[in-house]
C-alpha cells in the first residue's frame, strides 16, 4: 500500500479545530449538584466523532473520572456545546474526524494530562541528540479503515521530515481503523495519532 506524504503534495490533511475556546464548554455552573455535595472530582478523558459539517456525532468516555454524574455530564456538555472547524482530507474536502481532550472537575487547579502516544518507536538516534520525541501526524483513511494519506499535523511545522516519514510509515502498518457515521456507515476519516520515538538504552 502506498502512502502520500501531505509534505509532497499541494494539498494536506487538516483536523477539526475548535471554533472559540474549549475553556467555554464547561463552567461552575455546570458541576453536577449532587457530585458538588459531594465533593467528586476527577478528570473525564473524552473523544469526539466529528461530521463533515463540524457538529459532534458521538462523545465516548476514554478514562473514567471514577464517578459517573462527572463522566454523563461531560459527554452531555460537549455534545451541547462543542463546534468545530472541520477536518479537510487530501483533496481538500470536509471529513469526518475525531477529536480528543480532556474536561476537569475540580475544586482547585488541575494537573494537565495529556494523552499517551498511539504508536511506540525505538530507534538508534535522535537529531539533536534527544533521548525521545513525540511527533503529531494525522492519517485520512478509507472506507476499510486503511491509511491512504499521512502528513504532519499543522501545529508541528517545523519537526525533520525524516521523524515525519517514518511515522507515516508506522502508521501504515497499523491494522485497519474503520470509521463509522452517526449512522453507522462506514466514512473516509482524518484521524490524529501521536507517534513517540525514544532511544535504545545503552
Amino acid at each position: 500500500m502506498s502512502i502520500i506524504l501531505g509534505l509532497a503534495v499541494s494539498a494536506a490533511l487538516t483536523g477539526a479545530t475548535p471554533m472559540g475556546s474549549p475553556g467555554r464548554w464547561l463552567t461552575d455552573q455546570d458541576y453536577p449538584p449532587d457530585a458538588r455535595r459531594r465533593r467528586e472530582q476527577g478528570a473525564v478523558a473524552f473523544t469526539l466523532l466529528i461530521s463533515p459539517n463540524g457538529m459532534p456525532l458521538k462523545c465516548n468516555v476514554t478514562r473514567s473520572s471514577n464517578f459517573d454524574d462527572l463522566d454523563k455530564q461531560s459527554c452531555t456538555l460537549l455534545m451541547r456545546r462543542a463546534r468545530f472547524t472541520p477536518a479537510r482530507d487530501i483533496d481538500g474536502n470536509a471529513a469526518h474526524t475525531y477529536y480528543r481532550g480532556f474536561m476537569y472537575w475540580s475544586f482547585s487547579r488541575p494537573t494537565p494530562l495529556v494523552y499517551a502516544p498511539d504508536i511506540d518507536l525505538q530507534v538508534d538516534k535522535l537529531p539533536g541528540g534527544a533521548k525521545e520525541k513525540t511527533v503529531s501526524i494525522l492519517v485520512q483513511t478509507d472506507l476499510d479503515g486503511h491509511v491512504v494519506a499521512c502528513n504532519l499535523a499543522k501545529s508541528e511545522d517545523n519537526e525533520p521530515k525524516n521523524l515525519v516519514a517514518v511515522a507515516c510509515k508506522e502508521a501504515a502498518t497499523m491494522s485497519p481503523m474503520p470509521v463509522r457515521d452517526g449512522d453507522g456507515r462506514s466514512v473516509t476519516a482524518v484521524r490524529p495519532l501521536k507517534v513517540s520515538f525514544a532511544t535504545a538504552l545503552p
